[in-house]
């Protein structure tokens, strides 16, 4: 179909510059006019430079008589795509918008119980929260209307058919799955986004509370760019799009103490794979009092991390939990140091400023190679001793698995992306989730294998013959627009005060980019249970 296209003659001879604004000259068309053409879709954002007082009265009509649609907000989408072996069961974490007391936004409601307002997780497309077995489901988030910036905050987590789901981490109490998602608590890998409205959104994979359901990360229309991998990336992927290194998620453990095994009463004790006869060696829970910790054979469910079983019971003897030591002015332990949490620490050691009792830092393009972690990863601002002795060990098999993944609470540098797709001033992103991205499930891939046939899928950008956002197709958000690149003296245009303008969006966009970001940090630490 032909796209309809309306021409608005602007009468030259009867417009004049005026402080970069078109301004009525006089009476009459007595010269040549031009032509500028208005698609169908034409946002009224990009004519924001006329003013109607200052327009002449034969173009309102054909302005504001033109069919011309003016960019609105839209809904957004998260689907979650099913490459498991298994059905797989996703639950939602809603992030907080402020106090009961001053009243809940439209899109979120007053849990009572801490008197905090949440956002509203919707329902998934499915009518239950069950992923069977190579299908989608998707959450669809409204366009609320309200005075926030953000669309939507918060989080998923997914569990496995057979390992924990249920209202108590019960083994196939499939009903309840389907209604609820998986236990309140459990071991597992989580999405974690902060969608904005007029904005970029920030997102990440966190394997901080252990790993259940491997989970890759990405927007719909990835708008990449090739100097900034961590734009729109891929977190998680088997084959990263934007020159991030590859998430084998495949786990060397340190102890056997990390894997995950199904409880099972009846299934004897080990110390090692030895002494298992084909299973695994691992750590489970006990489904009944979700306190007791016992180290047996069993299936492999995921990997438990120090941080999830100190959270799980912190005063179990399975972990240090509780080993204590002074970092500097403060009285630390274990627990509270993978968590970054109370009174323990002083902040992140990448913020500029830090100080030696940061929450840890590692550059991890030095610890794996700037194959695997991109060099232009942000480096330490500081370091602390002490969270390299003893934080630092229990993470690095983590990231290893998952390079671009978070492995503690202050791991943004290496995993967190941003990401938008703009429609005049609204961001209309929506985002894809893979369970099992590319099939893969603890380092083994279901049969028949899921490689793909195409030989070049992840190529460098610049040799790519395929790039992975089509550029005729791709609704990549305006860029200063200039509908004449090289305008004449005579022309309207002030080169000078477009620059201006052009530096004090940047300086708008990037204090709007780090309220965003700061927004996104602290729904990672405040969540309500869905």
């Amino acid at each position: 179909m032909r796209k309809a296209v309306v021409m608005v003659a602007v009468c030259c001879a009867s417009l004049s510059c005026a402080g970069n604004r078109l301004q009525n000259g006089g009476s009459g068309c007595g010269g040549a006019s031009s032509l500028l053409p208005l698609s169908s879709s034409f946002s009224f954002a990009h004519f924001s430079r006329l003013s109607t007082s200052t327009m002449p009265v034969a173009l309102l009509p054909l302005l504001f008589g033109a069919t011309l649609v003016a960019a609105q907000q839209t809904e957004r989408k998260i689907t979650f795509k099913n490459s498991c072996p298994k059905d797989v069961w996703i639950v939602g974490t809603s992030g907080a918008t402020g106090n009961c007391a001053d009243g809940c936004q439209t899109g979120s409601s007053c849990n009572t119980a801490n008197n905090l307002c949440f956002f509203d997780v919707p329902g998934p497309s499915l009518g239950n929260h069950r992923v069977p077995v190579g299908q989608e489901n998707t959450f669809t988030f409204p366009a609320w209307e309200n005075e926030s910036g953000i669309a939507w905050s918060g989080n998923f987590n997914a569990c496995m058919q057979g390992t924990l789901c249920g209202a108590n981490g019960k083994v196939a109490d499939e009903g309840t799955c389907d209604s609820q998602g998986c236990a309140s608590f459990h071991v597992g890998t989580m999405i974690e986004i902060t969608m904005a409205k007029k904005n970029v959104d920030f997102y990440d994979v966190s394997n901080i509370g252990g790993i259940a359901v491997p989970m890759s990360f990405e927007p719909e229309v990835p708008n990449a760019r090739a100097e900034d991998p961590y734009w729109c990336a891929n977190l998680g992927g088997v084959t990263p799009k934007t020159g991030l290194g590859p998430n084998p998620w495949q786990f060397q453990v340190p102890d056997p103490k990390y894997n995950w095994v199904v409880a099972n009463k009846d299934a004897p004790s080990c110390g090692s794979d030895a002494d298992c006869n084909g299973s695994t060696c691992g750590l489970s829970l006990d489904q009944d009092d979700q306190v007791t910790f016992r180290l047996q054979c069993g299936q492999l469910a995921g990997y438990w991390t120090q941080n999830a079983i100190c959270a799980a019971n912190p005063n179990t003897d399975v972990m240090p939990c509780h080993d204590t030591f002074q970092n500097g002015q403060f009285n630390a332990d274990i627990y509270r140091f993978q968590g970054c949490t109370g009174d323990v620490v002083s902040g992140s050691c990448y913020s500029q400023g830090a100080v030696g009792q940061c929450c840890g830092c590692a550059d991890w393009q030095d610890v794996f190679g700037e194959a695997t972690v991109p060099a232009l990863t942000k480096r330490c601002e500081s370091t602390n001793p002490l969270w390299t002795e003893k934080i630092q060990p229990t993470l690095e098999w983590l990231k290893k698995g998952a390079p671009n993944v978070y492995t503690y609470p202050y791991d943004d540098v290496s995993s967190t992306s941003t990401c938008d797709n703009m429609n005049g001033e609204w961001n209309t992103q929506n985002y894809i989730v893979e369970l099992c991205p590319g099939g893969v499930y603890w380092g083994t891939t279901p049969s028949p294998a899921p490689a793909p046939a195409d030989p070049t899928p992840e190529p460098a950008p610049s040799s790519d013959p395929v790039p992975e956002p089509a550029p005729t197709s791709d609704p990549a958000p305006p860029v200063d627009p200039a509908p004449v690149p090289s305008p004449s003296p005579n022309q309207c245009s002030n080169p000078s005060k477009r620059s201006a303008r052009k530096a004090k969006r940047a300086v708008a966009n990037k204090k709007k980019r780090a309220e965003a970001l700061a927004h996104h940090q602290a729904q990672r630490h405040v969540g309500q249970h869905i």
